[in-house]
C-alpha cells in the first residue's frame, strides 16, 4: 500500500460496520408462544370462572394444559428441524451444482487441442462464473490474464467483471476488484483507437459507500487513463467522455483530502480547452473552463495533505495537456501495462 494511501486511511478511520445482531420474530416463534399462551388463557379463564373447584381439578387442568403445550411445541421444534436440514441439504446440493457447473465452464478457457481460446469463449466463461457465483474466481482469472502482453482478455469484459465485484457489497471483493484496476489501467484502453473501459460507479448512489483505498484506487486509475494514451491520439469524444466521468468522480468524492487532490489533477486537463469550449454529455452541455474554475474555488485555501502519488500524476498531467510525448514526460518509465 502506498504511503498517501496509509496515510489517508489513517485520516479516514475505518470503514467497516459492524451493525449490531438483533432478533427476528418468525413464523416459528409465534406458533410456538400460540401453543403454549391459548391453552393458558383457557386455563385462567375456567380458574376465575370457578369451574376449577378443587385443588386435585387444578392440578389435572394445569397438567394437561402443560402435556399439551409440551406436545405441540416438540412438534413445531421437530418440523422447525426438519425443514431446516431439508434447507441446508438443498443450499449444499446448489453450491456442488454450480462448483460442477464452474469447473465445466473452466475447460472451456482452453480448446480441445489445448490452444488458447478465443477472447470471446473467455468472455463466456467470466459471465458463466459470474453468474454462477463464483465472483472471486472470476476476478482472479481476470487479474491472471491482464498480466499478459498483450492482455488475454478484451477490456469490456475485464471492466464487467470488476463493475460486478464493485456492486457486491462485499468490502474485500471491492478493495480486490480497485486494486486490479488501478494495477492494470493500461490494459484498460486500446492506445491505437483511444477506446478505453471505465466503471461508471460514480454515478452510483453507493459509491460513497466504498472504502476510502477503493476510492482513493478508482481515482488514481480513472486520473491515470489520461495519461495511457498520447493527448493528440485521442479521439476527441472519448476524450470529452473521460473528462466528464473524472468530473463526476470528482463531485461524488465525500472526503475533503482526496477530493481536493483529484481536483488539482483535473484542472490542467480542463485548463486544455480554448476559453468557451464545451462538452455536451446526454443532453447537458458542460464548459470545461467553468467547471476548471469551480473546482479551483473549492480548493483554493484548503489545508489538506498532498498526496504523493496524486502529485506525480498532477505533475505528468500538465506536461500531458500541453502536448508532450508520453515518453518525455515517463522517460524510461513509460507505463506499458
Amino acid at each position: 500500500m502506498p504511503d498517501d494511501l496509509k496515510a489517508f486511511d489513517s485520516n479516514n478511520g475505518s470503514t467497516d460496520i459492524h451493525p449490531d445482531i438483533d432478533f427476528k420474530w418468525t413464523t416459528t416463534h409465534t406458533i410456538i408462544a400460540i401453543t403454549i399462551g391459548f391453552p393458558l388463557l383457557i386455563l385462567m379463564a375456567l380458574w376465575k370462572s370457578g369451574a376449577l373447584t378443587s385443588s386435585a381439578e387444578s392440578m389435572i387442568a394445569i397438567a394437561s394444559v402443560a402435556m399439551t403445550s409440551l406436545t405441540a411445541v416438540i412438534g413445531v421444534l421437530v418440523k422447525y428441524a426438519i425443514d431446516s436440514q431439508n434447507i441446508r441439504i438443498k443450499e449444499a446440493e446448489q453450491k456442488r451444482l454450480d462448483l460442477e457447473a464452474s469447473i465445466q465452464s473452466l475447460k472451456l478457457l482452453t480448446t480441445s487441442s489445448g490452444d488458447e481460446a478465443p477472447r470471446t469463449q473467455k468472455a463466456g466463461v467470466l459471465f458463466s462464473l459470474v453468474h454462477l457465483n463464483q465472483l472471486d474466481l472470476a476476478l482472479s482469472l481476470v487479474n491472471q490474464m491482464l498480466q499478459y502482453k498483450p492482455p488475454r482478455i478484451d477490456h469490456h469484459t475485464a471492466c464487467w467483471v470488476i463493475v460486478e465485484a464493485l456492486n457486491s457489497n462485499d468490502s474485500t471483493r471491492q478493495n480486490v476488484a480497485a486494486n486490479i484496476l488501478d494495477d492494470n489501467i493500461a490494459s484498460f484502453i486500446d492506445r491505437t483507437t483511444s477506446d478505453y473501459s471505465f466503471p461508471e460507479c460514480y454515478l452510483d448512489k453507493s459509491y460513497s459507500s466504498y472504502s476510502a483505498g477503493v476510492r482513493y484506487r478508482i481515482s488514481k486509475a480513472l486520473l491515470t487513463l489520461f495519461l495511457m494514451c498520447q493527448r493528440d491520439m485521442w479521439i476527441p469524444d472519448r476524450l470529452n467522455g473521460l473528462v466528464v466521468q473524472a468530473y463526476e468522480g470528482w463531485k461524488a468524492e465525500t472526503d475533503e483530502t482526496l477530493k481536493t487532490n483529484i481536483g488539482s489533477c483535473l484542472i490542467p486537463v480542463l485548463r486544455m480547452y480554448p476559453s468557451g469550449g464545451s462538452i455536451v454529455r446526454f443532453t447537458e452541455t458542460l464548459y470545461p473552463c467553468d467547471i476548471a474554475n469551480e473546482i479551483q474555488s473549492y480548493i483554493r485555501d484548503k489545508q489538506v495533505i498532498q498526496l504523493e502519488q496524486f502529485k506525480a500524476i498532477e505533475l505528468h498531467l500538465v506536461c500531458w495537456a500541453r502536448g508532450q510525448r508520453l515518453a518525455d514526460i515517463f522517460g524510461n518509465c513509460l507505463p506499458n501495462k
